[in-house]
């Protein structure tokens, strides 16, 4: 797998190609649709969608792995590529937000909203959350990232898991002894 710094690099190649594009996002009611909108050399498009999902698949690891609270939204989607969409979206925060709609019956009530966004050169846009992610995960050069990630998961794990139980339990053995101590001293 790519590292941060790599995948940077690639979408930073694309730039040039998609300078003119956009990445338009629909969801709500109907659903959630993304599209690569404006010009594009159709090379280009399928490389940066290879990209999104390479990195997707990595942003989600990386995630996992990571108590972002920014990332529930992006974790719940399965989909790699609309994932790093998503990343693009709700963490880098890299997104513009467009007319919402309403949706209608055939009696014209309302039964739900349509809304709207963009992510403004996806590919520049790529490239600098690629640099964050860098910044955030950094990936030890000597060391796969999945070694780096399970010694930074396994240490805060480990007091998420054990830490509030080894705590109450020291407060119940001080306690204890406490009040034996005390019944000990009233006999």
């Amino acid at each position: 797998m790519p590292t941060w710094k790599e995948l940077e690099a690639d979408f930073r190649e694309l730039q040039g190609k998609l300078s003119y594009s956009r990445l338009d996002a629909q969801w709500g009611s109907s659903g959630e649709y993304w599209r690569l909108a404006g010009p594009q050399d159709p090379n280009a498009r399928r490389r940066f969608e290879a990209l999104s999902l390479i990195a997707g698949e990595k942003l989600g690891k990386a995630l996992y792995s990571s108590s972002e609270k920014s990332a529930e939204d992006v974790l719940d989607e399965s989909d790699p590529m609309r994932k790093w969409y998503r990343g693009i979206w709700k963490i880098s925060q890299n997104f513009e937000y467009g007319p919402v709609g309403q949706e209608l019956d055939d009696d014209d009530k309302v039964v739900g909203h349509i809304f709207t966004g963009s992510i403004q050169r996806p590919a520049e846009a790529s490239s600098v959350f690629c640099l964050e992610l860098a910044a955030r995960f950094p990936e030890n050069d000597d060391q796969p990232q999945a070694i780096v990630s399970a010694k930074q998961t396994s240490h805060k794990s480990f007091w998420e898991d054990y830490g509030r139980p080894i705590i109450i339990g020291l407060l119940v053995t001080v306690l204890g002894s406490l009040l034996i101590a005390a019944i000990n001293l009233l006999l």
